[in-house]
């Protein structure tokens, strides 16, 4: 497989954001009251924001903005390592909130009555750590992580962790019934996939919340294809074939209710969205550790 020379810019960074780019799947199509909404506080940056409700639902609120203008034939991002998100921070500020980036790498034709099919996600959950002088979340090692990819995170301080189990990731959406007629499915409407919001469905927008007033600090937040989680309506997915890095076909970020431990306003300012290489690892440590300049991302893929 030919590996990436340079990281590749998918959102923001020298590619520039576009609101237009993203559409909220929130939780109102099922009943419930969270809501997303993506504005642009300024030309650099992306502001992920709204409202997360758990009560309507019964502990199972979500609210996340989906792409909307990768290509039917998806992105091939085969020759990265995987996503590096970077996040705009105030400093010694906490956010309380964890949110979880989305990918899908099939999307089924949509049902007769214009619903989406549902398809496997695969999903990595992550906190925004309270930051001083900036600051990068690494990946856990895993048990197959090389002595010298474990000993180099340790002498960069990170700690060390491994993969819960598969039976300690719980469905978000475990009490909603899995149906197999699909008849009977679409007439409840109890799919817990993500929904498009009706285009008729009238909201009443309210201002975005101001962004941090105190000094800005820069998150990177590093996601390995290894370590996201296949699910498929909610549910853990066992024995699910590899993510198929060649046709990354939706992106999504989403805040969830993880069964009523956090609800209420939530935001997240958002940099940049880049495929990252492994040589970027390296260069990250060595910043760290010497104080050497991270190298700059292009933009590699052509966009509609």
């Amino acid at each position: 497989m030919m590996t990436a020379s340079k990281n590749c810019v998918l959102y923001g960074g020298s590619r520039g954001w576009d609101t237009r780019d993203w559409t909220a799947s929130d939780d109102r199509v099922r009943g419930g009251k969270s809501v997303s909404h993506v504005s642009l506080p300024t030309s650099e940056t992306l502001l992920f924001w709204g409202h997360l409700d758990y009560a309507t639902l019964g502990s199972a609120g979500f609210a996340s903005q989906r792409t909307t203008n990768i290509p039917p034939e998806g992105w091939d991002l085969s020759a990265y390592s995987g996503i590096v998100l970077e996040l705009e921070a105030e400093a010694g500020r906490l956010n309380d909130k964890k949110f979880t980036f989305v990918i899908k790498d099939t999307i089924l034709p949509k049902r007769p009555d214009g619903r989406e099919r549902s398809s496997i996600n695969w999903e990595f959950d992550f906190d925004v750590p309270r930051v001083s002088t900036g600051s990068t979340v690494w990946h856990e090692a895993l048990e197959d992580d090389s002595e010298e990819e474990v000993t180099k995170r340790k002498e960069l301080g990170v700690k060390e962790g491994k993969r819960e189990e598969d039976e300690q990731d719980e469905s978000e959406f475990e009490h909603i019934d899995v149906w197999e007629d699909d008849a009977a499915e679409e007439a409840v409407l109890l799919d817990a996939e993500f929904y498009v919001n009706p285009e008729d469905e009238v909201v009443s927008v309210p201002p975005a919340p101001a962004t941090p007033a105190g000094r800005k600090e820069m998150v990177r937040v590093y996601m390995p294809w290894g370590l996201f989680q296949p699910t498929y309506r909610g549910r853990k997915k066992h024995n699910a074939s590899d993510l198929d890095t060649k046709h990354i076909r939706q992106i999504s970020i989403m805040v969830r209710s993880f069964f009523g431990e956090q609800s209420g306003d939530f935001a997240l300012v958002i940099k940049s969205i880049t495929a990252y290489t492994e040589r970027d690892i390296d260069v990250e440590a060595q910043r760290a550790t010497m104080g050497t300049a991270r190298e700059e991302s292009h933009v590699c893929l052509e966009l509609p």
